[in-house]
């Protein structure tokens, strides 16, 4: 009601200013903020929808732009999606998601511009805190939103970055069949590019040691893979097999 309406309006005003005045104590005062309103499973969801709302219209141009070039807006980025993920990860205590139109309307452009940051930059020196934000909160958001999962496996094994396929390889970790069925689907595409990025994510995912990588025996990945090492060597030894091309002999 209007009271709760009130309360998002007071806790997003405390998450911009943790985002624009970029100090520690800020950031705090809004993961507390955040877990106060949103600590009962009644109207959890209804809370969250109009928080993602208000808290968009105080950082709205700083989403819009979109860009990070100054180790000031890298930070700024970085608290803006580790405070989005924490208002995830509080409704995922529920087994809550955002339903109101407003609500998704509002977190899908946060998604936006983490995608386009995710594709953009690569995660070294000072956006090292904001490729970890950036890829828990885009993984999170996988889980929770079907239609964000499907745009990411899209974009993601196309990516020139690896910050997206990381994206994925944590998504994968905690939901691995879907990843590992539309990975399989990658490497059965013609072409070289789609395998090698398919190959490439499933590197990153195996390099974290998941505990549920045995569930890929449930799928028809390593068959794919299998077929995909037997189609590459194929080529190999026909090129091998094929003579040398002849000499003119001078006239």
């Amino acid at each position: 009601g209007r009271m709760s309406g009130q309360r998002a309006q007071e806790v997003s005003s405390v998450m911009a200013r943790a985002v624009l005045k970029r100090r520690e104590p800020d950031h705090a005062s809004a993961v507390g903020a955040i877990e106060d309103l949103l600590h009962d499973d009644k109207d959890a969801h209804e809370l969250a929808g109009a928080l993602t709302v208000s808290f968009l219209d105080r950082v709205e141009g700083l989403v819009d732009g979109g860009e990070c070039e100054e180790e000031g807006s890298a930070l700024q980025f970085s608290i803006l999606f580790s405070l989005l993920h924490k208002v995830l990860k509080q409704l995922a205590a529920h087994s809550q998601k955002i339903s109101d139109q407003a609500g998704r309307a509002a977190m899908d452009r946060f998604a936006d511009c983490g995608m386009k940051l995710a594709e953009a930059y690569v995660d070294v020196g000072r956006r090292l805190d904001l490729t970890a934000a950036l890829t828990a909160f885009l993984s999170e958001l996988a889980l929770r939103d079907m239609a964000f999962r499907s745009r990411l496996f899209s974009s993601a094994f196309l990516a020139k970055t690896d910050h997206l396929a990381q994206v994925l390889a944590s998504y994968g970790e905690t939901d691995p069949k879907p990843f590992f069925l539309e990975a399989c689907g990658r490497l059965q595409q013609k072409g070289d590019e789609g395998r090698f990025f398919a190959l490439r994510t499933l590197s990153l995912y195996c390099t974290r040691q998941s505990p549920k990588m045995h569930e890929v025996t449930s799928t028809p990945l390593l068959d794919c893979l299998l077929s995909s090492v037997s189609s590459a060597t194929d080529v190999w030894l026909s090129g091998a097999r094929e003579p040398p091309p002849r000499r003119r002999r001078p006239a």
